[in-house]
């Protein structure tokens, strides 16, 4: 015999929408990037004979670093949503399956977050505005309610809302204060992607972009 639960208990207690969320459409970008597993090996070859000038050299492996992980755990989290959403029920959701795809989810956005921060150093830029609402500017705002999710515990301010610093719906992210896409996300990504593509070879990079050793 199944269990079932109260809906407005699982939400409450578990995730806010978990017994609502049921599909999700998440673009696998992973044809687009053939290169996306190799990223730093490409980089580390290819430094052999032309490298970055300090401390460019640091920002492009960092951030070649960073873009892998997140482009990875995108992957990893879009396979083990898929596999929570084969298996789970509304009304009794799969709740181990939804917090394995979250940690990835999490790692996905962090890794991201921390490339925006050595882009910025890099490029001498900003990726966004504040308060922009631009995707970026809300997936940033995600990240941050995962990293002070703690100080957001103290507060008491998951007692008005979610028990998780981020939640999945049908449509995509969620934090207290932002909403993101799966898309939106993807788009992010590809972003990213592309930054890895051009800086996994200094020598091409360097071209037109910057002077190399």
């Amino acid at each position: 015999m199944t269990i079932q639960f109260n809906t407005d208990l699982v939400d409450r207690f578990v995730a806010t929408g978990i017994t609502t969320f049921d599909r999700a459409e998440i673009p696998d970008l992973r044809p687009a990037h053939d290169q996306h597993s190799y990223w730093l090996t490409n980089h580390f070859l290819e430094s052999i004979l032309t490298a970055y000038q300090v401390p460019f050299r640091q920002y492009a492996f960092n951030s070649l670093y960073r873009i892998q992980t997140a482009f990875s755990s995108y992957h990893e989290a879009r396979d083990l949503t898929a596999t929570y959403l084969s298996v789970t029920i509304l009304d009794n959701p799969a709740i181990g399956a939804y917090f394995q795809a979250l940690a990835r989810w999490e790692t996905c956005f962090l890794n991201w977050q921390i490339l925006v921060e050595i882009f910025n150093k890099m490029s001498n830029g900003r990726v966004f505005e504040k308060d922009d609402k631009s995707p970026e500017q809300r997936a940033y705002s995600i990240c941050n309610a995962i990293k002070h999710s703690g100080q957001a515990i103290g507060r008491g301010a998951y007692e008005i809302g979610s028990t998780i610093p981020m939640w999945l719906s049908n449509n995509g992210f969620h934090s207290l204060d932002s909403s993101l896409s799966y898309q939106e996300l993807a788009n992010v990504m590809l972003d990213a992607a592309q930054l890895a593509d051009e800086l996994q070879y200094p020598r091409q990079f360097a071209q037109t972009q910057f002077e190399t050793l």
